[in-house]
């Protein structure tokens, strides 16, 4: 099923849809929905607000990536109670110091 959608201006409370030359259908359904300035604002506002946050985010160093990672294997292996896990574990710096 091929659809086309479209966002127009009404001018003399007409609109034209053209088609594309491959479409064939002989019969269509025409659906139409007014379109809210205030919402498509919104939506350019919330992208751009995303866009922002992305770009500012704090990222990881190196070495706090390789924590991240140790202790993501450690998560992973079979539950076992083994002091060398614990001493692994006591060495890395996870905390920030103030």
């Amino acid at each position: 099923m091929y659809s086309i959608r479209q966002t127009q201006d009404v001018k003399n409370g007409m609109i034209t849809v053209v088609l594309p030359p491959h479409f064939n259908a002989k019969r269509v359904n025409i659906i139409i929905f007014p379109v809210k300035e205030e919402a498509d604002r919104k939506i350019s506002e919330n992208l751009e607000n995303l866009q922002d946050l992305l770009l500012t985010a704090p990222t990881l160093s190196d070495n706090e990536l390789q924590e991240f990672e140790t202790i993501r294997e450690w998560m992973n292996q079979p539950m076992t109670l083994n002091i060398k896990h614990f001493e692994k574990i006591e060495n890395l710096n996870l905390y920030q110091k103030i």
